[in-house]
């Protein structure tokens, strides 16, 4: 079964959602993660073009584009660009749209950079160094695009050997978790807010009502209907508006039903 890069960040975030989508395509509900993911795609292309441009004016340099690299186990990655150097080594270039290097669970741009350089390392493609290309924020267009002005191109070898081990240790378990067996009750983004959960939320966690109100100070996250708070008794609304962080939401549902 084959791994992308994409996939991958798909399985850090939700591994049983990546599971549903490899083993049944036609029942997994595209959403938001789905079409984050193919914005970011979009957005990375276009940028590559300014890339392209920059290379082309910089003489002796040896490009290659989306070279693809595959591995037995099922590894793929297509690399936004390569580079023999002149001294021998070989460089990987990442490109994104972002104007820095982001490390969050939705933009680990250096878990990106690290899959690539591992599925290269592993088709037997030594990678020597890593370099992420993104838009420079500062940059003022006058007239025609200057690609030189508007790229960064940040060195970010060190960062990305550091989480080579972890980064393989993950690559493998994807691996494992997708060739096995799972049930369908419940996935790791119960314990996630809303904006973090994934496109298969609703297919695995069936008893959270829909739509529903969320409270995480109490210790966990938990789910319930506003029936559900409407109904309960004076010592669990009590409980509730104890917590420390009551969503501006259901403030907002509570006081149109008149109970704060």
């Amino acid at each position: 079964m084959q791994l992308t890069k994409t996939d991958f960040i798909q399985f850090l975030n939700c591994s049983k959602s990546l599971w549903l989508l490899k083993k049944d395509p036609d029942y997994f509900p595209h959403g938001e993660f789905s079409t984050f993911m193919q914005k970011l795609v979009r957005e990375g292309y276009e940028v590559e073009l300014y890339v392209r441009q920059f290379f082309e004016n910089a003489d002796g340099r040896n490009i290659s584009f989306q070279t693809e690299f595959t591995t037995d186990e099922g590894l793929y990655a297509r690399l936004d660009a390569f580079e023999n150097m002149g001294d021998g080594t070989t460089a990987l270039y990442e490109i994104k749209s972002s104007t820095s290097v982001k490390t969050d669970s939705k933009h680990n741009h250096l878990k990106d950079a690290c899959f690539q350089k591992i599925c290269a390392d592993r088709a037997g493609q030594k990678i020597d160094r890593v370099f992420l290309i993104h838009v420079n924020g500062d940059y003022i267009r006058d007239g025609d695009i200057d690609p030189g002005d508007m790229l960064v191109f940040a060195d970010i070898t060190e960062a990305v050997n550091e989480i080579v081990a972890e980064t393989s240790s993950e690559i493998d378990a994807a691996l494992a978790f997708l060739e096995a067996d799972h049930d369908m009750a419940g996935c790791s983004c119960a314990e996630k807010t809303r904006a973090n959960q994934c496109d298969t939320f609703s297919v695995f966690n069936t008893d959270v009502p829909t739509p529903s109100i969320v409270c995480r100070g109490c210790g966990r996250i938990k789910y319930a209907s506003l029936g559900q708070w409407v109904l309960s008794s004076s010592r669990t609304f009590l409980r509730i508006t104890r917590c420390r962080t009551i969503s501006v939401l259901l403030l907002t549902r509570l006081k149109s039903v008149g109970l704060w």
